[in-house]
């Protein structure tokens, strides 16, 4: 296995990659023990079970080989480069989150959000608030049954959503999350791109519309995710929740400021316009805008 490394690391050194690709469970525990200081052992089970074992042939004893993925090493060492954009705190409540997500979310799914979220500091803070907001849906009672596709495409309209949550009835409930960095949510351009014409929000409820079986159920498949106020004081729910109605003034909506993409949903539904952006009120009062919070 080479040289024994320092405890010191934080990583498991390149030279041990280099000079074995393949590792034993016996040699991963030993690296862990030596290595990740300050892990918590949650945090060990949520790196071993990021780590794809290999099937064991009929009859074959002893542990199976396993192979070191390069973007534990790389999420290590960013953590140790970048120190100002991700506390001990964030870095650990990542791997927990990870470890308590298997097997509702497929491993898969995670791999591929996990590498982009490695792959630079910028992506490393945007990214933890898709999987902050993935804790607060897993520990929801309501969603007890739901399973997890991260990034799902959308065929509707182009659009794919952090978070699509499917349950055992056929139900889908789709879910974008907003990311707190670099965004000012008072800027009322950042309204005029989510709820223009062929805005990223425009489409959501066009395609929510498209899918309703009744107004009733209208909007029921779609949650937002915003980062906390407290934690995040530039974020003005309210002001989210007035940009999503602003065709409906005082009850009344104006037919000429309701994006085409929505005024055309509507029309092929046969719904009355009055209805679906009460209906959406109605949502937006409810739980249809949640928010994460978690240690950055």
């Amino acid at each position: 296995m080479g040289k024994t490394p320092k405890p010191s690391h934080v990583c498991i050194p390149q030279e041990i990659l280099d000079e074995a690709e393949l590792l034993t469970l016996e040699d991963l525990a030993t690296l862990q023990q030596i290595h990740f200081d300050g892990l918590m052992r949650l945090e060990n089970m949520g790196l071993e079970f990021w780590i794809p074992q290999a099937p064991r042939a009929p009859g074959q004893r002893g542990l199976s080989k396993v192979k070191i993925p390069l973007f534990w090493d790389r999420f290590l060492e960013l953590c140790q480069e970048h120190r100002g954009l991700i506390s001990v705190e964030g870095r650990n409540y990542v791997l927990e989150i990870i470890q308590t997500s298997h097997p509702r979310v497929t491993d898969g799914d995670m791999a591929e959000v996990l590498k982009v979220m490695f792959s630079s500091p910028a992506q490393l803070m945007g990214t933890r608030g898709h999987l902050y907001s993935l804790k607060t849906l897993l520990d929801d009672p309501r969603y007890v049954d739901a399973v997890f596709e991260l990034e799902a495409a959308a065929y509707e309209l182009n659009r794919r959503y952090d978070v699509e949550m499917r349950f055992p009835d056929g139900r889908v409930i789709r879910v974008e999350v907003k990311a707190y960095e670099g965004v000012d949510f008072a800027d009322a351009r950042i309204w005029d791109t989510l709820l223009g014409e062929t805005g990223q929000f425009t489409r959501d409820i066009a395609g929510a519309i498209d899918r309703a079986d009744s107004i009733d159920s209208l909007f029921d498949d779609l949650l937002y995710f915003f980062p906390d106020p407290v934690q995040f004081p530039n974020v003005d729910l309210g002001r989210v929740r007035e940009a999503f109605v602003l065709p409906n003034i005082n009850g009344d909506v104006q037919v000429n400021a309701v994006p085409a993409l929505i005024a055309d949903a509507v029309n092929r539904k046969g719904f009355d316009i009055q209805d679906v952006y009460d209906r959406l009120e109605l949502r937006l009062s409810g739980d249809m805008i949640r928010t994460y919070s978690g240690p950055f």
